[in-house]
């Protein structure tokens, strides 16, 4: 009795506390004073604390840039997403792990290593652009998210995700 009186008692202050880092993004907007990897932060806290009611995965939602938007659809296409194999992994991870970032001009690349609820690590590349009009202008927001099993490879088994973010950087349109 006294052992499942323990474990409701921290299965529901785990999830006080998931919803009360929620809590503390839930007024958080689009703002041309947030760095892409702080945006990039506040979407990954947001899904890290995903609830029910998907409240994380709506914050994370906030931050896909117009043109994300139409391409993805509305908000509960949004959701469906994240049950999918590729991107579950972002819902309640063990652990998140910021990897190299570069930026040029209108837009910045930040790699992050997901390390999953069943202990598998997951590699993202969140693609951002600073937008150039409206109510947005000068808003970091997510135009989009690449998955990788690994980080990729590049000229050896060894290189770090950061020289192939380089590359990215080197590559970008003007």
């Amino acid at each position: 009795m006294k052992k499942s009186i323990a474990l409701l008692a921290f299965a529901l202050f785990g999830m006080a506390r998931a919803d009360g880092a929620l809590d503390q993004l839930r007024a958080q907007t689009p703002a041309p004073d947030l760095s892409f990897t702080e945006v990039v932060r506040i979407q990954l806290t947001a899904l890290a604390n995903d609830n029910a009611e998907h409240a994380g995965i709506a914050l994370a939602y906030r931050f896909a840039a117009p043109a994300n938007k139409r391409e993805v659809g509305p908000l509960a296409r949004f959701i469906t997403l994240f049950e999918t194999e590729l991107y579950a992994p972002m819902l309640n991870p063990r652990e998140t792990e910021f990897l190299n970032a570069a930026e040029r001009d209108n837009l910045a690349y930040q790699g992050v290593r997901i390390r999953s609820a069943d202990g598998r690590d997951f590699y993202y590349l969140f693609i951002l652009e600073r937008q150039q009009a409206g109510r947005l202008k000068d808003c970091w927001m997510t135009i989009g998210v690449r998955t990788f099993m690994r980080p990729p490879r590049l000229d050896s088994p060894g290189a770090p995700i950061g020289a192939w973010l380089t590359r990215l950087s080197v590559a970008m349109p003007r």
